[in-house]
């Protein structure tokens, strides 16, 4: 184990200590497209399994402040590809949702699990939609936390996100100095003044230590420049007004009435073209589960509630 993952560790498990929550960590050896991948799932609670998906830049621990107010679950947290302890990908070499999607499903295979209710912010978000449409047996019901990164029209990506999908220019910028403080700073127009006032310093001290592993900045730069072009997405990586009407899962969207990527509207125009959907305006910005952790988790909880019971009622 090399000194960074010792510190990661070592983190995460103040960060845990923190809301009472234990974690065991699972390193599943997957061969996704002909690749072989390590991924880390953090596990924690009992009872029906949810998986929840962060944002990119984070990482599967972000999600501690919320865990305990999502009772009664199986719950697991997944560090993407390049994030948290997983391996990075060159995604020059593969299609950012084809490999998302045969990832997840192999995921869940190796998990021993079937179909699975979804939760994702951003990043996540979008890997939860793909998944939900490309492989819809698998997902039964899903959450998204602010705009799903790429996968719905009228995203704003920003300068920042556009810089970073220019080869050279990404690579650089990533490889800049680190250190908790600037992690603090990266993150606090996306948080938010809320989320960031109250966001645990370990989530910072962890976000900057996993952004040291050569595999972030690999992952990260070209999942970018690979799934976007300047200032819009590539026409694939978005989900069609089709793909969208075809989703017939109950998903529910959380948006945080200020998120920097773009605003409810562009919500609320995906529910209108699903076939069961609705969305919740939270103040805050782009990561409602830190702005409010305790109303997400109870959000969640109550929707995976009354759409299961919905779902068994129209089977009877």
């Amino acid at each position: 184990m090399s000194a960074i993952e010792e510190q990661i560790r070592d983190a995460e498990g103040r960060l845990f200590a923190r809301y009472d929550v234990s974690v065991t960590e699972h390193l599943l050896h997957l061969k996704v497209e002909g690749s072989a991948l390590r991924v880390r799932v953090l596990e924690t609670g009992s009872g029906p399994p949810v998986m929840l998906l962060h944002p990119a830049t984070l990482f599967a621990a972000h999600w501690a402040p919320m865990l305990p107010h999502i009772p009664n679950r199986r719950l697991l947290c997944v560090d993407f590809p390049g994030h948290g302890l997983s391996d990075g990908v060159d995604y020059r070499n593969h299609d950012p949702r084809s490999h998302t999607v045969a990832m997840l499903r192999q995921l869940l295979s190796e998990l021993g699990l079937g179909a699975v209710p979804m939760v994702g912010n951003s990043l996540g978000g979008m890997a939860a939609l793909w998944l939900a449409v490309d492989e819809p047996s698998l997902v039964p019901q899903v959450v998204i936390f602010g705009v799903p990164a790429l996968a719905l029209p009228g995203v704003r990506p920003g300068l920042i996100l556009s810089l970073l999908t220019v080869p050279g220019i990404n690579r650089l910028l990533l490889s800049l100095p680190s250190s908790p403080n600037r992690s603090r700073g990266l993150l606090k127009a996306p948080l938010g003044r809320a989320a960031w006032a109250q966001t645990p310093q370990e989530v910072f001290e962890i976000h900057d230590l996993a952004s040291r592993r050569p595999e972030f900045a690999l992952t990260l730069s070209t999942m970018l420049q690979t799934a976007s072009r300047w200032f819009s997405p590539r026409p694939h990586i978005v989900l069609a007004d089709s793909e969208l009407a075809g989703l017939h899962q109950p998903v529910r969207f959380i948006w945080g009435e200020n998120d920097m990527f773009g605003g409810p509207e562009i919500g609320e125009r995906a529910a209108e073209l699903m076939q069961d959907a609705a969305i919740a305006i939270y103040p805050g910005g782009h990561h409602p589960q830190l702005d409010d952790p305790k109303r997400c988790g109870r959000s969640i909880s109550e929707f995976l509630t009354a759409s299961t019971l919905a779902r068994k009622g129209a089977l009877s």
